[in-house]
């Protein structure tokens, strides 16, 4: 058991009883990532004695009065929520746990996606694989199908064991971990190069087979004429290890986040709107080899993607927690799937009656008035054909052939009627809901909202760019002479070492600016800041600036990275880059703000005796923009980059006499730089109709910032923003702070922290939501 959901079972006794009573109106409770509990009471009067329940510092009572209740927006959004308990952010499992992952993917109907058979074990060795390859046979065979295998299976793949496929051919064939890492990498990733055609002879004249691995996990190397002896690797192993296909594939399955739903879904609806739009495969069916356990797979494949799940158990005390799950899971989401339950690999006549008898008194303790939870039930026996196969025997293989071909095997000819009876119920072409994936090249028809009515629009590519940035700003003890210089192009190469390049630069005696193809660069004769989105690598940009810097002046680093829109096409996260930056500086790491909203991360190291100048920075950073505002920052209508910064008011934020500096991105998308003196704020918009996203940043002070805010939000009126003003922390710059955290109009304010790091710096960090 976890004693922190004891405690809140414990906490909701005692005030659902306290409610009835009259002592108190409402309470809302959250989970935190750390183990830790806040209890938010609102009462009529205070007073109450929680003292019970403060066992240690990780459970925290806030106790409201009404009227405190009325005059804050904080505590109103925590009781927005409906549900009294929040169980707050996991760090996976989130497809097995969510309630509400169902409606996350039902976003585009695809007509024309085949059926969707997914075969599920909760343990290994009950013949799953196996059984899935003879069932494309089968199909192949004796209805002439056209069937799609996808090996899920990522940690223990196996599919192409059961056929005898040449090892030339495996050793240049991808998969589907590198499909969808180098998809990523490069638009024009084909195809082909990740799929098994399967010979005749199992698929026989009018059937085609067609298998997509879970990777390459040959020993052959990448490049075969790479002389590997005569190079090294870092920290002086051999590149060999490294440059074959099984570590390729290690590698990318390292980096593939499938902890993540919701991107998950929607690459996977991508590649099956690729294939089947393809005119050399467009199959029937699609055959997936889930994981066994409590998996991702489970969660995502199994229980979200499927027009019909087939389960292996065994009549054992082992598997009913699987069995359990799979039931109460597809009961809940009240999805039109089939489900077949096969009790596998079984010899005992009695064991398999009783199993059967145990799975229907499991699907009626689930009827809520509906009747018991549908499902069909098969067995399939021992059989010394499939016992030997998967070993290099070409006897086990051919035999394998004719156990499909002349129907030998009662067991699978009883499985394979009933997902014949429901491919056939569900129809070729079956409709699916799933979210459309932005990986095909082809226009999209979406529906947009704007002036009140609703507009058909056709859109190129339904792009995903990462607006929410990375940033780095290292601050010196003294004015390093010459640091501005690019004479040799010293600069250029820090930017190209982040996978960007510089567009164009300005100038003030004090300041240099740099323009980025994503973001913006500033360097000052003590200091720099670097701004980067997108997918670029701004971690990798470091090692080239302490080449520049002389590191005994580097009195502050500061690197920060938001939380991502898309976070699994991020070349790594905030916990890799922290790890790198270690290596070279002792700092620490910090989140600002809650894990399920949004945040910031933060790493920042101090030299032991670096005292902060008067310093103050404030960002906005705002998501998603009004649909009205976004069509000003593209292409249309000729205007140029600086017609677009006055016409949005971008340029009107500041009055003083600025040097600015704007570009427009094609087909949109654009930023600005603006300086005087050693003061700049830069401005940077991806308007693309998902995941659109502005920031703003300023070094210039002022007495009170609401006024800037609201010009700001004035131009974006954005859904949801985060607010950070960092300052040094003398009396004066303290005393700004407020003047970040006042109400602002039609927005409710959902955060509000107040950070003092230990190494002279303050940060207030605010969220708000309309």
């Amino acid at each position: 058991m976890l004693l922190t959901l004891n405690k809140i079972r414990e906490i909701v006794i005692d005030l659902n009883q306290d409610r009835e009573k009259g002592k108190i109106k409402d309470y809302r409770i959250q989970m935190n990532g750390d183990m830790g509990v806040n209890v938010y009471v609102l009462t009529e009067q205070s007073g109450l004695d929680y003292s019970k329940y403060e066992i240690n510092d990780l459970i925290q009572i806030e106790e409201i009065t009404t009227e405190e209740f009325e005059e804050d927006d904080y505590h109103q959004f925590i009781f927005q929520d409906k549900q009294k308990i929040n169980l707050g952010y996991r760090e996976r499992l989130t497809s097995l746990l969510d309630r509400d992952i169902e409606n996350k993917f039902d976003t585009h109907k695809q007509a024309d996606f085949p059926p969707i058979v997914t075969f599920y074990s909760y343990k290994g060795g009950l013949g799953r694989t196996t059984t899935l390859a003879g069932f494309a046979m089968h199909c192949a065979h004796h209805l002439g199908m056209r069937v799609l295998i996808i090996d899920c299976d990522l940690k223990a793949p196996g599919v192409t064991g059961f056929y005898d496929i040449d090892a030339d051919i495996l050793s240049k064939t991808n998969g589907i971990v590198e499909y969808l890492l180098n998809k990523r990498f490069d638009e024009q990733t084909a195809l082909n190069e990740h799929m098994i055609h399967l010979d005749k002879k199992y698929t026989g004249d009018t059937g085609d087979i067609f298998i997509l691995p879970a990777g390459n996990l040959s020993d052959d190397l990448v490049d075969k004429d790479c002389r590997v002896d005569s190079l090294e690797f870092e920290r002086g192993d051999r590149l060999n290890r490294y440059d074959i296909h099984r570590t390729h594939y290690l590698e990318g399955l390292a980096r593939l986040n499938i902890s993540n739903p919701e991107s998950i879904m929607r690459n996977f609806a991508a590649l099956i709107q690729e294939v089947n739009d393809h005119p050399d495969y467009h199959p029937d069916m699609i055959l997936i080899d889930s994981e066994t356990g409590f998996s991702e797979t489970l969660g995502i494949f199994v229980l979200h993607v499927s027009d019909i799940i087939v389960g292996f158990f065994r009549e054992e005390s082992q598997a009913k927690p699987g069995l359990h799950f799979l039931f109460e899971k597809t009961a809940e989401n009240k999805k039109s799937q089939d489900l077949i339950i096969v009790n596998a690999i079984t010899s005992d006549l009695q064991r398999t009656r009783k199993f059967e008898a145990d799975t229907n008194f499991l699907a009626e303790s689930l009827d809520t008035g509906e009747g018991p939870y549908p499902f069909d039930f098969a067995s399939v026996h021992e059989n010394p054909v499939l016992k030997n196969l998967g070993g290099d025997s070409d006897i086990a293989d051919l035999s394998f052939i004719e156990l499909i071909a002349q129907r030998q095997f009662q067991s699978y000819n009883h499985l394979f009627g009933i997902l014949e009876e429901k491919i056939e119920t569900s129809g070729f072409g079956g409709s699916r809901e799933l979210e459309l994936g932005t990986a095909s090249p082809k226009s999209v028809m979406i529906r947009r909202h704007l002036g009140g009515t609703w507009e058909n629009v056709e859109v190129e590519n339904m792009i995903e760019f990462e607006g929410p940035e990375k940033k780095l700003e290292i601050i010196l003890s003294s004015p390093q002479p010459g640091l501005r210089s690019n004479a040799d192009r010293r600069w250029d190469r820090v930017v190209e070492a982040s996978r960007s390049f510089v567009i164009s630069k300005t100038s003030t005696e004090e300041l240099d600016a740099y323009l980025l193809s994503e973001s913006s660069l500033f360097v000052w004769d003590d200091a720099i800041l670097m701004i980067t989105c997108g997918q670029t690598t701004l971690i990798h940009a470091i090692p080239e600036i302490l080449n520049i810097l002389d590191r005994e002046r580097i009195a502050f680093l500061f690197y920060e990275r938001k939380n991502f829109m898309f976070p699994d096409d991020q070349p790594s996260n905030f916990e890799h880059d922290a790890k790198l930056l270690l290596k070279f500086l002792p700092g620490k790491s910090y989140r600002l703000g809650p894990a399920n909203h949004d945040h910031l991360h933060v790493f920042h190291w101090a030299r032991p005796d670096a005292v902060p100048e008067p310093d103050a920075t404030l960002q906005v950073l705002m998501s998603p923009l009004d649909p009205a505002v976004m069509d000003i920052f593209s292409e249309k209508g000729g205007r140029t980059p600086a017609e677009v910064g006055r016409h949005s008011k971008v340029h009107q934020i500041y009055s003083h006499e600025m040097i600015t500096d704007d570009h427009l991105f094609s087909p949109f998308g654009y930023s600005m730089n603006g300086i005087i003196g050693t003061n700049y704020f830069t401005v940077h918009v991806t308007p693309q109709l998902r995941g659109s996203y502005a920031s703003f940043e300023t070094n210039i002070i002022e007495k009170d910032y609401a006024d800037v805010i609201s010009k700001v939000m004035a131009i974006f009126r954005p859904e949801n923003v985060t607010i950070a003003l960092t300052t040094s922390m003398e009396d004066h710059f303290l005393s700004l702070h407020p003047t970040v955290s006042q109400a602002l109009p039609g927005y409710a304010k959902t955060e509000r922290s107040l950070y003092e790091f230990d190494c002279g710096y303050a940060v207030t960090f605010l969220n708000y939501k309309k």
